[in-house]
């Protein structure tokens, strides 16, 4: 596809930022792309097959995989941050937006 939608770059915060804002924070990104999947896995019925059914489902896979990959709990990313402040709903998030990621890759769309 000659765009290109994916953007690198980190949230920062200034100033003091306690766990509980911090978790907030970084819980944002992974949240708006499990958002964004969802939405687009709503408009997949009424398309049928060709061009437009494949540009969405390939915005919904990958942004159910960017998902997948923020919440990976190591420093630099998001996970660690949701992670620390709450590892239940670190724990909610990454398994919504891992099967978002299985049923968009490899059940809707098999290789």
């Amino acid at each position: 596809m000659p765009l290109k939608f994916i953007a690198p770059g980190a949230v920062m915060i200034s100033g003091p930022a306690d766990q509980d804002k911090m978790g907030r924070t970084a819980m944002a990104g992974p949240l708006v792309n499990i958002v964004i999947t969802t939405v687009l896995l709503v408009m997949i019925p009424a398309l049928g097959s060709g061009w437009l059914f494949d540009a969405v489902l390939a915005g919904a896979s990958i942004n159910s995989f960017l998902a997948v990959f923020n919440l990976i709990p190591v420093s630099i990313f998001d996970g660690h941050k949701v992670y620390v402040w709450n590892h239940k709903f670190w724990g909610a998030l990454f398994a919504i937006s891992l099967a978002m990621t299985v049923y968009t890759t490899f059940i809707l769309h098999p290789l």
